[in-house]
């Protein structure tokens, strides 16, 4: 994300929100829609937008 791109969306989410991320999600019908605004923020696309992956859970035991 550029400086330029931070600086857009901070404008864009003063404008729509009042600087509220909570209005954003309040706002919002539900998960899709709420991706697709966040979307609409520079620099935010589809990957970030994606849950985090992490690592399955062992299947092996290390205790004794």
């Amino acid at each position: 994300m550029t400086r330029d791109q931070l600086g857009d969306g901070a404008e864009l989410l003063l404008r729509r929100y009042g600087g509220d991320l909570r209005r954003l999600h309040d706002d919002t019908a539900g998960v899709d829609e709420l991706e697709r605004r966040l979307q609409e923020s520079p620099g935010i696309g589809p990957s970030v937008c994606e849950p985090p992956v992490t690592d399955p859970p062992s299947t092996t035991s290390t205790s004794r």
